[in-house]
């Protein structure tokens, strides 16, 4: 952790941030009271955009950001501490979505995480291996307990979490749950529309006239697909598909291929810490299948966490029953989070567990072998935080084929025994993490 004290300098300096950010609210600090318009601080503004005077007047605390600037989250928690009247600061480091945990405690018995509220929300905390669970803020206790709590907590705010058990490194699974957002979206849903000052009785309005509607990529992250080769061939088999390095951030994975090995096979996407410390990998959505509809439908029911209901007559409408969708209510996933020590790996969707560290298995979507001729699907969106994995799709029939670290087949134009060219399919990577 770093501690800042702020000078009224960088404390303006907030202030414009807080302006851009949409605050409007006065801050009072040693009993003085201050109050900017965004007309007062343009010319601030732009000195500081470019985050240089924010990385001198903090004396070298954005060194650990790639490009040597403060993040959103930094100046989010700095803007909620000051707006509370505090002078002293505690910023995060490897801070993670507050989440559930499994894990390992250490030599004293002990984990110690820096987690985010991805909500303001009443928390319930579980853990049956525990003898205490503590959230604390800047240092002062939260709530306590001992295999379980319940503690409410604020959207984007910074706290420590700690799980002690009774002896030294010992595995433990912690659930997490926000109470009023049980459900997690890929995304966060955008606000709706007002409606309140339309009428379809006034024509001047158009109310029923086409929207125009605009789209933007959506900013950072990493978005990883892979549909080549669409139908795998025998000569695939043991292959590394796809593999990227340096991921971190948020990463969203989709991929989709027919076994046509002729063999039983795996499918799984591999992240793997070739740094020298501990990464934190917060798996959020996931969905996987083996077979049934080969749109994927169970498999996207459950990245979203949502079921969508078929029209009465659906069935009659589709031709081929390999695309035909069911009735389908999927289970409820809630985000975890696992620590990933360096040098090891697992699989973040599909895989095995024999070759996964701690034989994690996320969702239970592991050790689901492909029968030949069905066809897979698998969405999994994850955050990477405190260092990078290099992340890799395998496509296998025994782990050793994956131990062997295989190089990547790239992309492939031949065609297959049925005289299709590969080339009509695609992979990929892109430098946004969604579409």
């Amino acid at each position: 952790m770093k501690f800042i004290r702020f000078s009224k300098r960088v404390l303006g300096v907030c202030l414009c941030l807080a302006m851009l950010m949409g605050f409007a609210t006065p801050l009072a600090t040693s009993g003085l009271s201050y109050t900017f318009e965004t007309n007062d601080v343009r010319d601030v503004l732009s000195s500081v955009l470019n985050g240089t005077e924010l990385t001198t007047q903090l004396g070298g605390l954005a060194d650990r950001n790639v490009d040597g600037r403060l993040d959103t989250t930094d100046v989010r928690v700095m803007l909620q501490e000051i707006l509370k009247g505090e002078n002293t600061v505690t910023l995060m480091e490897n801070a993670f979505r507050l989440s559930s945990i499994s894990d390992l405690t250490d030599s004293t018995g002990t984990a110690t995480y820096n987690v985010i509220a991805p909500y303001t929300d009443t928390y319930s905390l579980t853990c049956s291996e525990a003898k205490s669970i503590t959230i604390y803020y800047n240092s002062k206790v939260v709530a306590t307990g001992s295999t379980s709590l319940t503690a409410s907590l604020q959207k984007g705010a910074g706290y420590t979490l700690e799980i002690k058990t009774s002896y030294a490194n010992k595995a433990f699974n912690l659930t997490t749950i926000a109470n009023n957002n049980k459900v997690t979206l890929p995304y966060d849903v955008a606000d709706p529309v007002d409606t309140s000052g339309y009428s379809l009785n006034d024509k001047s309005n158009y109310t029923m006239a086409a929207a125009e509607l605009n789209y933007v990529k959506r900013d950072n992250g990493t978005y990883i697909f892979c549909n080549n080769p669409e139908m795998v061939p025998y000569n695939a088999l043991g292959s590394a598909f796809i593999s990227n390095k340096g991921l971190e951030g948020e990463v969203y994975v989709t991929f989709e291929h027919s076994n046509s090995t002729g063999y039983y096979a795996y499918f799984g996407y591999q992240v793997k810490n070739e740094g020298d410390s501990d990464v934190y990998i917060t798996v959020t959505n996931v969905g996987y299948q083996t077979s049934g509809s080969w749109y994927g439908q169970k498999a996207w029911y459950d990245f979203y966490n949502t079921s969508f209901k078929l029209p009465s007559d659906y069935s009659s409408t589709v031709d081929n029953s390999q695309y035909l969708f069911e009735n389908y209510t999927p289970r409820v996933f809630q985000p975890i989070t696992y620590r990933l020590p360096a040098g090891k790996s697992f699989y973040v969707v599909g895989g095995t567990t024999s070759d996964a560290y701690r034989n994690i298995n996320v969702d239970g979507t592991a050790n689901l072998r492909v029968a030949p001729g069905n066809c897979m699907n698998a969405a999994v969106k994850f955050d990477v935080v405190g260092g990078s994995v290099t992340g890799t799709l395998f496509c296998y029939s025994r782990t050793s084929q994956v131990s062997s670290n295989p190089k990547q087949m790239g992309y492939r134009v031949d065609n297959n025994k049925n005289g299709h060219s590969f080339g009509l399919q695609y992979q990929g990577i892109a430098d946004h993490a969604g579409v």
